[in-house]
């Protein structure tokens, strides 16, 4: 017998009809993974944004005690009590930006590293090389493997001193400037 019994084109209508249904769900997975990633990527997007806001908190935080130094003696003492609360938040935020695998990036006496430092301004060293990043205007953060923020830097150049921007050219050793 050669030909297809009635059972058998049923049989062969219903496994086309379970090959397109199928080819639907791999097509709806397909779309439901791009649509995941979209959206993991969005989330990444406002968790680094987010982030980035309490770094710049925490550094508000960290420019009101430099400024107080050694002033902070010299304050009645409601007001260091106030300082000591400050203190109090200031180290509840830093362990909340630790927790999310955010770390300062470690700079001074490092090579320079466009990926994680931007040149501020340039100065002539000739104890040191060219290079050299010699102080910190602005800690850089990183949130695991990405720059939150690139460190802002004072670098040795050879040449008149200059200041300069994102653009800044230098050395680049490693990705956290070891």
């Amino acid at each position: 017998m050669r030909g297809v019994s009635v059972r058998g084109r049923a049989g062969g209508d219903r496994l086309a009809d379970l090959e397109r249904e199928v080819r639907g769900l791999i097509r709806d997975l397909a779309t439901a993974r791009a649509d995941l990633a979209d959206r993991e990527t969005e989330d990444a997007r406002r968790t680094e944004k987010l982030l980035l806001s309490l770094v710049e908190v925490a550094d508000a935080f960290e420019r009101v005690f430099d400024y107080l130094g050694e002033r902070e003696d010299e304050l009645p003492d409601p007001a260091k009590g106030w300082v000591a609360n400050f203190r109090t938040v200031h180290r509840m935020l830093s362990n909340v930006l630790t927790g999310q695998g955010v770390t300062p990036i470690q700079t001074p006496s490092r090579r320079f590293d466009p990926r994680v430092h931007q040149a501020i301004e340039t100065v002539a060293d000739d104890a040191l090389p060219e290079g050299t990043v010699v102080r910190e205007l602005a800690r850089g953060y990183a949130w695991g493997d990405r720059v939150l923020r690139k460190t802002q830097a004072v670098v040795v150049g050879r040449g008149p001193a200059r200041t300069g921007g994102p653009g800044d050219e230098g050395a680049s050793e490693g990705p956290w400037g070891d």
